[in-house]
């Protein structure tokens, strides 16, 4: 990697710009990244794609950079527009979503670009539940997938819901798939006051020991419900008996009391498959539950973070 001071000389003769020079140095943005970039005027021009957003518009994305950088040098996405007041709106393939943030962009590569959660079922008529909804963007890439008939999806955060309700509401021909819920989900029915932040912050959680590791801080608290997966799943279980029930599960710190709670339950014998996001406390856990419930799981840490991946599904 080279120095930021050389980073910085390169990105200033490219863009002719100080400030731009500044963020791409400061986050030591590799030049092969910028390959496909130029400027344009008040405008940074993607080559490769076509897309262009004005000068003012990269700041807000900050260590995430680089992702605002793959997204928009991807051929699935498109510059709809980038003159709001916020951020941007982009189109990935056929659906439309708003981008204003760090997380948010963080959120759209994770789910479009890496595909988390690319999956098929040799049959369709699939049901998912989308337990830590954030904004929007996995319930739509869900609702994407001919095999998916509903999406039901829950996020506490009153913003964050909101904003996940904006980005649905966007497409049209997606929104009628997608039944959103403003409450997480836990291993208990109960109201609980936790620090607010950013809407679509990655970093929201419902768990005091989440809060904890990451030393939350924020000048304001924030009342929300979450209520027993048990519960939940028996009302979903109930319209839709006969179809094959999914649960992703991306819920801050939640998921090991929600995978402990359908530990040895009828309700977990009902589930075709889980694509779980651990946090902290390891996948040794929730392993554990899915194996004693005959289930067939694969783990990929995530390096240099205290998080990973878990795809777990019913052996045949």
């Amino acid at each position: 990697m080279l120095s930021k001071s050389i980073l910085f000389c390169y990105y200033f003769f490219k863009f002719k710009s100080t400030n731009l020079a500044y963020q791409f140095a400061s986050y030591q943005i590799p030049y092969r990244d910028t390959v496909n970039i130029k400027r344009s005027g008040n405008d940074l021009v993607f080559t490769k794609t076509g897309n262009k957003i004005p000068v003012e518009r990269v700041h807000p994305y900050k260590e995430e950079l680089r992702s605002l950088i793959a997204v928009l040098n991807d051929k699935h996405v498109q510059v709809v527009a980038s003159q709001t007041s916020k951020g941007l709106v982009l189109k990935i393939d056929d659906i439309l979503v708003n981008t204003y943030s760090v997380s948010n962009i963080f959120t759209l590569y994770e789910i479009y670009l890496e595909q988390l959660y690319n999956f098929s079922t040799p049959e369709g008529d699939n049901v998912i539940l989308d337990i830590g909804m954030n904004v929007g963007y996995a319930s739509l890439y869900f609702a994407a997938l001919t095999s998916t008939s509903h999406v039901y999806s829950y996020e506490p955060f009153p913003q964050t819901f909101e904003e996940a309700t904006n980005n649905i509401g966007l497409n049209a021909a997606l929104h009628n798939k997608i039944t959103p819920h403003n409450f997480g989900i836990s291993n208990t029915s109960k109201f609980v006051e936790v620090p607010m932040m950013e809407s679509g912050s990655a970093i929201a959680s419902t768990t005091e020991l989440f809060v904890e590791h990451h030393r939350v801080i924020s000048d304001k608290n924030v009342r929300v419900e979450v209520k027993d997966i048990r519960q939940v799943l028996e009302e979903i279980i109930a319209k839709h008996p006969s179809q094959n029930l999914f649960l992703k599960v991306d819920c801050e710190g939640e998921e090991y009391g929600v995978m402990e709670c359908l530990n040895g339950t009828n309700l977990i014998k009902k589930i075709g498959g889980f694509f779980i996001e651990w946090h902290i406390k390891g996948p040794d856990a929730i392993v554990e539950v899915l194996n004693r419930n005959g289930f067939v799981s694969l783990h990929i840490p995530r390096v240099g973070i205290d998080s990973g991946m878990i795809y777990a599904f019913k052996k045949a």
